[in-house]
């Protein structure tokens, strides 16, 4: 929902279209640019960074259960009061294991920063000896592009830009030419496991990332499990939202699902220009497409076009119930979720929704129900299992998805592949290197 960019030496905003709105200056010789979209702060009268008593605050991203730490306004004003004290602090590690949600953020005092993102990796960040930020076009001035295909792994295309890991913590010394991992500073957020009824964890998070204070709500919606299951507690809830989904061989499905739910949905087409898809590959910054790139890119520019600021998925669910076909020859779950999620869809999702200056939420992804699943036995989760035995009651949820077909001519040469990546960034490298 926001974009931080920190360097050492003054460099123009490159993610103004993460927000609507922007910030920039320089405190403790670091120079930052804030591109803030106000989903839930909207009015609160906070702007970033957040001034503490002798630091500064960057946050990205959304904290949907802050009122379960006192009686704040925003997920801002829990930070602020947080915050105040030492990072480290006991208060701090109390209660940052019981956040709901995601989050890239750094901590700014006379030392240095500190930062770190979410457990799974759904707000980046990364960083290098020009500084740090939640995109990696700010800090690949003179950077190489790796010549080979790096797929699934933990780090990025480019030589001299690392990631942040997911969960971990980072420390950026003043005197340092590079960021150091600090060791584990605060006990683990994943794991813990969790008690209670699905169906009602499910419909907690879908009401909590309902809430928006700055444009409307929507839904990618296809016609599968999960986005039907997000669909049908939004109705229940009597909750607004407006629904897309794009022209497919389940277009048929989708449209009897949305019927049975009880709510009107909107198709698109799977048109891109040659045009639209080199600009999209400059926002990915990543190599790596099993086929959700093009489509994920249509439907987000259509919500920004109806004022839609916040989407809602399905996106989790797969991973956390084994709904993958590799499922059901073995459990994946732990790949799954932690490799597949972190270093792929996470990434997709976050790039492809803030080009548009879209947030995405998805409701599958809370903590209480990440702990829900990866406590439940895999004979009673695989092919989503408990979940199709939940919701039955509600809808049909015996159809299971075919591969996706689309309606749309696709053009050859609109697929990403390492060429068609390495040659849209290499002829970007140049133009900012004034070559």
């Amino acid at each position: 929902m926001c974009g931080i960019q920190l360097t050492k030496k003054q460099t123009p905003n490159l993610i103004k279209h993460r927000g609507d709105f922007h910030f920039d200056g320089k405190e403790f010789d670091w120079f930052y640019n804030f591109s803030s979209l106000p989903i839930s702060s909207n009015d609160t009268g906070l702007t970033q960074p957040l001034e503490l008593d002798n630091a500064f605050l960057f946050f990205n991203g959304e904290i949907f259960n802050y009122k379960d730490f006192g009686g704040y306004r925003s997920d801002l004003h829990y930070l602020k009061d947080l915050f105040k004290k030492e990072l480290f602090s006991n208060k701090f590690r109390q209660q940052y294991k019981k956040w709901d949600g995601f989050w890239s953020i750094c901590y700014l005092n006379k030392d240095g920063v500190i930062f770190f993102t979410d457990p799974l990796g759904k707000k980046q960040l990364y960083y290098n000896h020009i500084g740090i930020c939640s995109e990696i076009k700010p800090l690949i001035n003179n950077s190489l592009l790796m010549s080979i295909a790096r797929y699934n792994t933990l780090n990025t295309n480019f030589n001299n830009v690392n990631r942040a890991m997911p969960g971990m913590f980072y420390r950026y010394d003043n005197g340092n030419s590079l960021a150091h991992r600090l060791p584990k500073t605060v006990s683990d957020y994943i794991g813990n496991g969790n008690d209670g009824d699905l169906y009602t964890m499910i419909d907690k998070s879908v009401k909590l990332r309902s809430v928006t204070n700055y444009g409307k709500l929507g839904l990618l919606f296809s016609g599968g499990l999960d986005s039907s299951i997000v669909a049908h507690h939004l109705v229940k809830n009597n909750i607004e939202f407006k629904a897309l989904s794009i022209e497919n061989n389940e277009t048929g499905n989708a449209k009897r699902i949305a019927k049975q739910i009880g709510f009107d949905l909107e198709f698109i087409d799977d048109k891109i220009s040659k045009s639209e898809y080199k600009k999209l590959i400059l926002h990915y910054e990543y190599n790596l497409d099993y086929g959700s790139l093009i489509p994920q890119y249509l439907l987000f520019k259509k919500a920004k076009e109806l004022g839609l600021y916040t989407v809602l998925t399905g996106d989790g669910a797969d991973e956390l119930f084994s709904g993958y076909t590799r499922a059901l020859e073995g459990d994946t779950q732990e790949y799954d979720v932690f490799s597949e999620l972190p270093y792929y869809h996470h990434i997709r999702i976050d790039r492809v929704s803030m080009m548009h200056t879209v947030e995405a939420r998805n409701p599958f992804l809370s903590s209480d129900i990440i702990n829900y699943a990866l406590k439940t036995k895999y004979a009673d989760r695989v092919g989503k299992k408990n979940l199709r035995e939940i919701y039955k009651k509600h809808f049909d949820t015996s159809v299971k998805k075919k591969p996706l077909r689309y309606k749309g001519d696709k053009d050859k040469n609109l697929n990403l592949t390492q060429e068609t990546f390495m040659t849209e960034f290499n002829n970007y490298i140049n133009t900012q290197n004034g070559k």
